[in-house]
């Protein structure tokens, strides 16, 4: 292989010189044309004589390189180009802050309740507790001791009605009461009124026994008037619903005064 290098290197040198003598030898004068052109052509035969003999040898040289058997042409290694392993860049994850939306407190308006001053006639409609649904216009006293002293210092006369809450006698009763009008007129104007739901430790005002719903009326003497009773002659101060007239009567009674005070 070298051998064909150098004869293929030595006949590129030799085209080269050549064209290089061709260049430098070039005819200066018109009237030296003939002798230069004779000149060439032997010198292109000249060179084309070289030209062979140099090639039947580059052409025995490679003859000898390539069918010589004998000839133990060394095989060179063949040097592989290692392929070294590529590091490649980590590419590491990019954390993007996350903006987390922050609440606002919204202020809520607080609408505060407008106090509207009140008539004095709205005062009087509010309940009156110690009514218990009797009447909500009448005075009703607290106690009993209270009530026995207006009465003696009213000269009026004292209505004491017993009744319970869950007793249904004695709302039928309440009922047509609150709603009669003479009995809640006169009830305002000429008693002193009190209602219970529990005894009291006068034994006067249970002459026949512990029941409901119970009327007891006393003078403004304090003197019980066990004269004024109902109908029911067992319990005989007792009143129901349908007996309002009845009561309106005794009420009126019980307004006159009593014999033991004239």
């Amino acid at each position: 292989m070298r051998a064909v290098l150098h004869a293929v290197s030595f006949f590129l040198l030799c085209v080269g010189a050549y064209y290089i003598a061709l260049v430098f030898q070039a005819p200066t004068e018109e009237l030296s044309l003939k002798k230069h052109s004779e000149n060439s052509h032997d010198s292109q035969e000249t060179l084309t004589h070289e030209s062979a003999s140099m090639g039947e040898q580059l052409s025995e040289s490679f003859q000898d390189a390539t069918v010589a058997p004998d000839v133990d042409v060394p095989e060179l290694p063949i040097e592989l180009p290692i392929e070294l392993p590529i590091e490649l860049p980590i590419e590491l994850p990019i954390e993007v802050p996350i903006e987390v939306p922050i609440e606002v407190p919204i202020e809520v308006p607080i609408e505060v309740p407008i106090e509207v001053p009140q008539s004095p006639e709205e005062e009087t409609l509010q309940p009156n507790p110690l009514a218990r649904g009797w009447g909500e216009d009448i005075d009703w006293v607290g106690t009993y001791g209270e009530a026995l002293g207006m009465a003696q210092s009213r000269q009026k006369p004292l209505m004491v009605i017993h009744h319970l809450e869950e007793c249904p006698l004695c709302k039928d009763l309440k009922a047509s009461f609150s709603d009669n009008e003479e009995i809640q007129r006169m009830a305002k104007e000429d008693f002193i009124m009190f209602n219970l739901m529990h005894e009291t430790s006068d034994p006067n005002l249970s002459p026949d026994g512990f029941y409901v719903p119970r009327i007891i009326f006393v003078d403004p003497a304090l003197v019980i008037r066990t004269d004024i009773a109902g109908k029911d002659q067992q319990h005989k101060y007792s009143y129901t619903y349908m007996d309002t007239q009845l009561l309106v009567e005794n009420m009126k009674k019980a307004r006159k005064a009593h014999k033991s005070e004239l």
